[in-house]
């Protein structure tokens, strides 16, 4: 099934237990390791990786940093953009990128104040055509606890995602237009690819590069 992280600036793949994302995180990061249309950055919060051998940046520290070169990155987007009144053909020989976070919640949580606020700039300013777009990896009780803030309700359609194996009906960071008792039983084997609400069962790629 053709997934579209371009689309959305935040895209999330959940599952009730991180052991069930495993397999989907590291046959997922080698499908994107081949995907030309993206500069990819693997970010490593939950230290998955012993060895990372795939031909893209891997980040296991210095997040303020990235946020830093996203910024600047951002903000070159963003004058060009001005300069063309806000024409988004304008900014179509910019690289597009793909930020790959495994773990949302201990990268966010090692942000400073400051790079929290610069992140959710990039998050907003690339809403409507994203330049820059974002993969998190993280169970449904991480994002539970940013559903009340801005920049969560504003730039993440809950509507989109990917969910691994049980507990589809038990969750509602990625929401279904109705989901039956198969999809809420499905074993890790499978997945749910989610898009506009509507829900489409999927056999999980089961072999580990």
């Amino acid at each position: 099934m053709y997934y579209d992280f371009g689309k959305d600036v935040i895209s999330v793949i959940s599952a009730n237990e991180f052991d069930i994302l495993k397999v989907v995180i590291k046959n997922m990061i080698n499908v994107f390791s081949k995907n030309s249309l993206f500069s990819t950055t693997v970010v490593d919060a939950n230290n998955f990786f012993d060895e990372f051998d795939y031909l893209m940046t891997y980040l296991n520290g210095n997040y303020n940093e990235l946020i830093d070169a996203l910024t600047k990155m951002n903000d070159s987007i963003q004058s060009v953009l001005a300069e063309n009144n806000m024409n988004y053909k304008s900014i179509d020989y910019f690289t597009n990128n793909l930020i790959v976070i495994i773990g949302f919640e201990k990268f966010y949580g090692k942000l400073d104040d400051e790079h929290k606020k610069s992140l959710h700039k990039i998050f907003a300013d690339n809403k409507e055509k994203p330049k820059i777009s974002f993969v998190f990896f993280d169970l449904p009780s991480v994002f539970k606890k940013y559903e009340s803030e801005e920049w969560y309700k504003n730039n993440y359609d809950n509507t989109n995602g990917i969910w691994i194996g049980p507990g589809l009906g038990q969750q509602f960071v990625i929401k279904a237009i109705s989901v039956s008792s198969s999809l809420s039983t499905l074993t890790p084997e499978y997945g749910i690819v989610i898009k506009k609400g509507n829900a489409a069962t999927v056999k999980v790629i089961n072999e580990i590069k």
